[in-house]
């Protein structure tokens, strides 16, 4: 029985099924992998891109087999990026823009 309902365990979840994936000679897209792996081992985000290069490969394992695609990157949300919070955060940081100085 799985256990993959932590952040954690579905870093790893996510990192054993790419390195299984890895394994096959014939796979191409690996520099992909390799790179999502790299970024989930140092604790970063993956790209919603990146998850959907793979997810046809992930839909067909055990614990996904009964999800769509939709419900498998819900499932996943935590650890993928979120570029809007970025954008936000950015407009956050920056002062205020106002039309003050041309009052004066």
């Amino acid at each position: 029985m799985y256990v993959y309902n932590t952040l954690e365990n579905k870093k790893l979840l996510l990192i054993k099924f790419l390195n299984s994936y890895l394994s096959k000679y014939q796979i191409r897209m690996k520099h992909i992998m390799n790179n999502m792996i790299y970024r989930l081992k140092k604790d970063e985000h993956i790209t919603l891109k990146q998850l959907q290069s793979v997810l046809s490969y992930v839909e067909r394992e055990p614990p996904f087999i009964n999800m769509n695609r939709d419900q498998i990157i819900r499932y996943f949300d935590e650890i993928i990026e979120k570029p809007h919070l970025k954008t936000k955060e950015k407009l956050d940081d920056n002062t205020k823009s106002t039309l003050e100085p041309f009052f004066k």
